[in-house]
Formats: C-alpha cells, sequence, structure tokens
C-alpha cells in the first residue's frame, strides 16, 4: 500500500467503571483513576508496537486517552481534532442489544461527518487490489463515485460500481440509463459498472461478494427520508455487524481524502 503523509491521532478509550450504591464518590473518583492509569499503560505499550510495525515517526503521532462512551468519544475526538478519516475496528455484533441498536463502529460511521474505515477483528488485511462499491443510483451518484474512484486510484486498485435493484423496487430511473453515464463519465478509469436484479439487496450483495475476488467493501451513507432510512440502515448495519471484510463508509458529497 503506498504511504499517506498524514498525522495519526491514537485514541484509547476507558471504560465507565460500576459503581454499586455502598460506594463513596472518593471510591468512583479512584476507580475512575486507576482505569486511567491502566489505560496510558496498555496505551505506551500499543504506540511502541505501532511504531515498530508500521515504521511510521513517532513526531506524526499523538496520543489520546480519554474516559467514556467509545462511539461519543470517537465522534468529539474526530471534531476536536478535524479528522479527515476515522479507522476503528470491531468484533462485529456480540449481543441482542448490538443487533438491535447497532455497534459501536455502525454508531460511528452513521454520525461521523468524515469516511469511517471499519476492519473486523477476523479481517484479512491484504493490499485492496480489488474495491466494491455498492451504489444505490439515488441522490448525485455521479459526485459519489468520482470520490470513490479518486481514493481507489491512491491503491491502483481495481473498482466495480455495483447496483441491485430489488425485484419490486420502483425505477425512478432506468439503471442502464445511468450505468450509460456513469460509462461515459468514467472513460478511461479502472472502473466497472454492473447493474443485478434481485429479490433482496443484502442477499444479492453478500452472494457478490462470495463469487467475486473483493478486498474493500465501500458504501455511501447520506440523509435521507425516514422510511428510506430505515431501508439503509438495514444494509450498513448488516455488512458492520457480519462481514468479515473492511468497509469504508463515505457519504456522498464528501472527499474520502480531504485536499
Amino acid at each position: 500500500m503506498p504511504k499517506i503523509k498524514a498525522k495519526i491521532i491514537l485514541l484509547n478509550i476507558y471504560g465507565i467503571p460500576v459503581i454499586t450504591s455502598d460506594q463513596l464518590a472518593y471510591d468512583a473518583t479512584t476507580l475512575i483513576e486507576d482505569e486511567k492509569h491502566v489505560a496510558w499503560e496498555q496505551f505506551n505499550e500499543f504506540k511502541e508496537k505501532f511504531i515498530k510495525e508500521t515504521g511510521f515517526e513517532g513526531e506524526n503521532i499523538e496520543a489520546c486517552v480519554k474516559y467514556g462512551f467509545p462511539s461519543e468519544g470517537i465522534l468529539s475526538t474526530a471534531a476536536d481534532y478535524k479528522a479527515d478519516f476515522i479507522v476503528m475496528g470491531t468484533k462485529g455484533a456480540s449481543n441482542i442489544i448490538d443487533q438491535f441498536l447497532g455497534t459501536n463502529s455502525y454508531r460511528v460511521a452513521h454520525h461521523s461527518d468524515c469516511p469511517v474505515l471499519i476492519v473486523p477483528e477476523k479481517a484479512s488485511l491484504k493490499p485492496w487490489e480489488n474495491m466494491l462499491y455498492a451504489a444505490d443510483f439515488e441522490s448525485d451518484e455521479i459526485a459519489g463515485t468520482h470520490s470513490v474512484v479518486d481514493f481507489s486510484r491512491l491503491f491502483k486498485s481495481k473498482i466495480t460500481v455495483l447496483h441491485i435493484r430489488e425485484e419490486y423496487e420502483p425505477a425512478i430511473v432506468d439503471p442502464a440509463d445511468v450505468i450509460e453515464w456513469m460509462r461515459e463519465e468514467f472513460e478511461g478509469e479502472n472502473v466497472t459498472f454492473k447493474n443485478l436484479n434481485r429479490s433482496n439487496v443484502i442477499q444479492g450483495l453478500e452472494t457478490y461478494l462470495k463469487t467475486h475476488p473483493t478486498d474493500l467493501l465501500i458504501l455511501a451513507n447520506q440523509e435521507r427520508g425516514f422510511f428510506e432510512e430505515l431501508f439503509h440502515k438495514s444494509v450498513t448495519k448488516h455488512f458492520i455487524q457480519a462481514s468479515n471484510l473492511p468497509i469504508l463508509i463515505v457519504r456522498k458529497k464528501q472527499q474520502i481524502f480531504m485536499d
């Protein structure tokens, strides 16, 4: 992978300790301080290992340790530093609450103002030779695809823009016409456009991923009406919780990397 000149903020958020009713406020404060001390120890060990394994220079890395809830802490830190990109790991949905409300990674991706790269615990980390952008052909798809293609060019990757139309979904615009426009717009780029008719978007995407080599899945996140939001949430949430592929969540009208 290419080296991207960047400053990295390594963030560690330590949890809120459980305080029983018979513990005094002093005990709670002491517990929090103890957690903070442990968090810094773990963080310094990780930072040393990170520098050794990645070759990043120490002056390009800043350490940040916060107390609180993970998703809120990540979003507030990204806002404080005006981050261009958030990278975070996920173990998927581990319980019924995660399945219903979504994991921390889903909540961050859904509310973030910048692109979010989510790396599942079991993901195979290798060069991104093949990227798949799941396009919905809504809103300004040309602008969204430009951002994705620019990003793929950094890694010299082949990118497939895939639209899956559910069989009973009303077609406001003919997908074939959109693809024709896209091919003209991106002529000369290493990009392929495909449209598939399937009974279910999630199952269609899963089948495609099983039968085509894919190193990175890209999903778009944008403001929608209430019922559209329910549908797109289910697609994004499913793949964040269940996929073993790295997933990049972007908003269509934002550049993936700022100049």
